[in-house]
């Protein structure tokens, strides 16, 4: 086994341009916040209807994301489905964060009770509200890209806010490294071009209409990215890489997936973000990141050769792959140096004369998330579509054929449930089954665009 890199303890860390937890929201966006917190019931009611509509989300309620399973490498795939992500949990990570919005914890509460669609509703009439008593030249239809606007936008302000709670959902970080102003300013501004950028629409508009630039519609990197700009205050620096980076290291703050510590498929644990001071190092030498690699020759440039492998060869390899998931039992962390980096993978070993499956860990953590929230199930009532699904036996593989499609079942441990997920997206439709019943599963399998399933299961 490798020596694992180390993340954080160092003594760069820029202290200065910080805003208090207590505080951040005022010392951002004086006077202009202090006015939108005074309409308590209207802002409240607002962040709880936008908690409720991110529960319909992470439950994918009216089959909300249906269109977006039409194309499997969408980087618009939802990725965070932890409890404090939605509803009630939403709400308290929210106060718990920026203390100032705990006089509206009450008042969300009842958007969180809500119906989805009334929820969206009443979400537009609060933003309609906030909207008219802003005095902003965007909201007074007044707004000249040329001039330069005097004070913030109550609209963005809030759109912020929510933007900002959605990040720090997925984020661990002490309480005593407070964020950079910068970097809170970098997600209004976000917002604000978003908002005055002409647009035709889109599929995200189409989805969730105004609601748009208030949900923070991040992939897993994505989210990695503007995480660590919020506390380092400058955007990281990404290598021109197709790689990877499940860590990052900043302006004296370091940012690193939960992969790095345990490889698991929790909701929780999938796409969480720690957020440490310090700096990556390995043995004694500091790297700006931390790249998902694997035990092949590289070129000059760093970029793997890309297999020549035919596509019925990869679908014949992945069905024995398949097959001899539970087997494997051992997890190694490998870290190799580069020129020009470090990267670092884990070396998935089994029994029976198997070999070792590489697991890159960006990747890994992509594949969990993205293979959640297509299962809609209500938890009692539902009708049978397939007989067989409910004889699928643990540590087995059951493949029912049915409708045209091949589907596999895949009921293990977590390491099983990682594997089957590590690298047969390409071939297969995914889909991570929770609490729902097998026969939303087989549904939602058959709902598929694609022919061949593979329906991971505890």
């Amino acid at each position: 086994m490798s020596m694992p890199p180390s993340f954080g303890d160092d003594s760069t860390t820029r202290v200065s341009g910080r805003v208090a937890w207590q505080t951040a929201l005022s010392q951002t966006f004086r006077p202009e916040v202090a006015s939108l917190l005074r309409m308590r019931d209207v802002v409240g009611l607002g962040l709880g209807c936008a908690a409720r509509i991110l529960t319909a989300i992470v439950l994918n309620e009216n089959n909300i994301y249906g269109t977006i399973r039409q194309d499997p490498e969408s980087i618009q795939r939802w990725c965070r489905h932890g409890d404090s992500t939605h509803g009630k949990g939403f709400v308290s990570n929210m106060s718990y964060w920026f203390p100032e919005l705990e006089h509206l914890e009450d008042k969300s509460q009842e958007g969180v009770r809500m119906t989805y669609l009334d929820a969206k509703s009443h979400y537009e009439t609060q933003l309609s509200l906030i909207r008219n008593s802003c005095m902003c030249n965007f909201c007074q239809n007044n707004f000249h890209k040329n001039t330069k606007e005097a004070g913030y936008c109550k609209i963005v302000i809030f759109e912020t806010i929510l933007q900002l709670s959605q990040i720090l959902s997925m984020v661990t970080a002490d309480r005593r490294l407070c964020l950079k102003r910068h970097g809170i300013e970098s997600v209004y501004e976000a917002i604000l071009f978003k908002r005055l950028t002409p647009s035709s629409g889109g599929v995200m508009h189409e989805i969730h209409g105004v609601a748009e630039y208030g949900i923070a519609q991040y992939s897993v990197s994505q989210l990695h990215s503007v995480a660590l700009e919020l506390f380092a205050g400058e955007a990281p620096h990404k290598p021109i890489s197709q790689l990877g980076t499940p860590a990052f290291s900043q302006a004296g703050i370091c940012a690193y997936l939960d992969i790095l510590r345990e490889v698991s498929d929790s909701k929780e644990l999938a796409s969480r973000i720690h957020i440490v001071p310090g700096r990556i190092e390995y043995c004694g030498r500091p790297y700006d990141c931390l790249q998902d690699g694997q035990p092949l020759a590289v070129d000059m440039h760093g970029v793997y050769k890309p297999s020549a492998v035919s596509q019925p060869e990869r679908l014949h390899q992945l069905e024995q792959q398949i097959s001899s998931l539970y087997a494997y039992e051992k997890s190694t962390m490998c870290v190799k140096q580069l020129i020009n980096g470090l990267q670092i993978w884990y070396e998935m070993s089994g029994s029976k004369g198997l070999g070792p499956l590489i697991v890159q860990p960006e990747k890994l953590s992509t594949a969990v998330v993205t293979a959640r929230g297509f299962i809609h199930c209500s938890g009692h009532g539902c009708p049978i579509t397939s007989t067989e699904a409910e004889n699928c036996q643990p540590d087995k593989t059951t493949t029912i054929e049915l409708l045209g499609k091949i589907i596999h079942v895949i009921r293990g441990n977590n390491m099983t449930r990682c594997l089957a997920l590590n690298g047969t997206g390409c071939e297969y439709e995914l889909l991570l089954r929770d609490i729902e019943c097998m026969q939303c599963c087989i549904r939602a399998a058959l709902a598929s665009p694609r022919n061949r399933v593979l329906i991971v299961s505890r």
